[in-house]
């Protein structure tokens, strides 16, 4: 969460190269996702609300980023690195996180990562744990 922090108030400085270099070498893929959300969102202006049932951490990070918004607005236009935090954070088991952000830099995207969970829904697949067919 410390690396995500750090990251934010880089992106909020206006400093979004560091920001990326900053979570971009984040090794566990799990903290590297969200950490990633949390500075597209802010140099978009999108909020990420992280999940803040999970832990303290996420709930921390969450309003940090609405402090980093109120305090130092996005640019009127997403930063050009926007699209690889996006690539990089749907890369991880928590790719979730960074559909705000591709909501807004690309609206039509939403439809088809619905798409996708509704195939993974219908062939079993969901979060990762293999459901079996409902009994009759």
């Amino acid at each position: 969460m410390l690396v995500a922090t750090l990251a934010v108030l880089r992106a909020a400085l206006g400093d979004a190269e560091r920001a990326y270099a900053t979570v971009s070498d984040v090794s566990d893929p799990d903290a590297r996702g969200p950490a990633l959300a949390a500075v597209a969102g802010h140099l978009t202006g999108t909020p990420v609300l992280l999940d803040v049932t999970a832990e303290a951490d996420d709930w921390t990070l969450t309003i940090l980023c609405t402090l980093a918004r109120a305090l130092c607005p996005a640019p009127p236009a997403a930063h050009p690195l926007v699209g690889s935090m996006v690539h990089k954070a749907l890369e991880t088991d928590t790719w979730y996180r960074i559909l705000p952000v591709l909501t807004h830099i690309a609206p039509g995207a939403a439809d088809a990562v619905l798409g996708v969970a509704e195939q993974h829904r219908r062939g079993g697949w969901c979060g990762g744990v293999t459901r079996s067919a409902p009994s009759r």
